[in-house]
């Protein structure tokens, strides 16, 4: 991260737990806790989530997970837990304190979609037991597709979109949100293939086609 070209897109991730171990090895994850904030500050990289202004007005949450079946032996000290409760009370914040209209998790967790559009894994149980994300970005499984998932408590009746675009850049995911209704927003999504029928940008094609020259 240090060594990145700055400014830099943010990384996000809400569930890290720093080692507090004042041992040599506790200490080995400092120079990344340094990196980190609760949200954007001058001087920091990674957050546990962002806030962004729509055009419309509407303001936007996005926050970010790595799931605790997802190995990052790389990590170490550094450990990932997903706390149904303290997830919550993230996404409670961002909607009552932070007044987001709208809350967006980019998660790196487990996803199977079965035929019938039922979702299954840490993913799928994620939105059954915490309420008010509206969309999941997924991440991992390498499937291409989405589907909806209730809140298991009735009381609640809450559906979070999930979305997932495949792998190798073979798709890219779309998710329109139409936020006419701020507190219930209509959301499509779409997975386009990436082939030649897509024009590409030409500054990038004038490069490629000039390493290709040499």
């Amino acid at each position: 991260i240090n060594r990145a070209k700055k400014p830099m897109v943010p990384l996000l991730c809400a569930n890290m737990q720093f080692s507090n171990e004042d041992t040599p090895l506790g200490h080995s994850d400092d120079s990344l806790e340094a990196l980190h904030s609760e949200t954007e500050q001058s001087g920091k990289y990674l957050f546990d989530y962002i806030i962004r202004v729509l055009p419309s007005g509407d303001k936007a949450a996005i926050f970010g997970l790595l799931g605790d079946d997802v190995l990052m032996p790389d990590t170490f000290p550094v450990e990932f837990s997903v706390n149904y409760l303290k997830v919550q009370g993230l996404v409670n914040k961002l909607r009552l304190v932070e007044k987001a209209d709208v809350v967006i998790c980019l998660m790196h967790a487990a996803l199977s979609i079965d035929s019938g559009g039922e979702a299954s894994g840490a993913i799928a149980d994620l939105a059954k037991n915490v309420w008010g994300i509206d969309l999941i970005c997924a991440g991992h499984s390498h499937i291409a597709g989405g589907t909806q998932v209730k809140y298991r408590l009735a009381l609640c009746d809450w559906t979070t979109t999930i979305i997932e675009a495949g792998d190798e850049l073979n798709f890219v995911a779309k998710a329109d949100l139409d936020m006419i209704d701020t507190e219930n927003p209509i959301i499509t999504t779409e997975i386009i293939p990436v082939d030649d029928t897509i024009a590409g940008d030409t500054a990038i094609d004038a490069t490629v086609d000039g390493f290709i020259a040499d």
